[in-house]
């Protein structure tokens, strides 16, 4: 296994192991979609500094987290 494919999958344990939703679908939100999460119901949010091998947001009025819930009936997970 890679050193990539390490930090991959200890990023994937964190954050199965930190929410209950096993989302079909994500989302990458640019500037100015970050309201959709939002709408996201039964929403558990994690921050990007607590996911292992996550970097930090920089970039000024973005919210650095996983928001993962229901959008609808469909379990998603926004970035």
């Amino acid at each position: 296994m890679t050193e990539l494919e390490k930090n991959v999958a200890e990023s994937v344990k964190y954050i199965q192991e930190n929410c209950p939703f096993r989302p079909k679908i994500a989302l990458i939100l640019g500037s100015g979609l970050g309201q959709i999460a939002q709408d996201i119901t039964e929403a558990y949010c994690l921050e990007y500094r607590d996911i292992p091998n996550f970097v930090e947001v920089t970039a000024p009025g973005h919210a650095g987290r996983l928001v993962i819930g229901k959008l609808g009936e469909i379990e998603v997970l926004c970035m």
